[in-house]
């Protein structure tokens, strides 16, 4: 069984998550190193620092 690589991106807000998003994208697009050839790609707000309890608050 191959093993699938997940990237998971946890963040404060959602103009963070927005902005994670666009950085991981442009990265992919820039380089084709290993490190950014994920399987898949979650994003998850926490809705503040306070709030990381709370799953996908956003």
């Amino acid at each position: 069984m191959e093993k699938k690589r997940i990237l998971v991106m946890v963040t404060e807000g959602p103009t963070d998550q927005e902005f994670y998003k666009k950085v991981i994208e442009f990265t992919k697009n820039q380089t084709k190193c290993l490190r950014f050839n994920f399987d898949e790609i979650k994003h998850m707000c926490a809705a503040g620092i306070g709030n990381m309890h709370k799953k996908n608050a956003c």
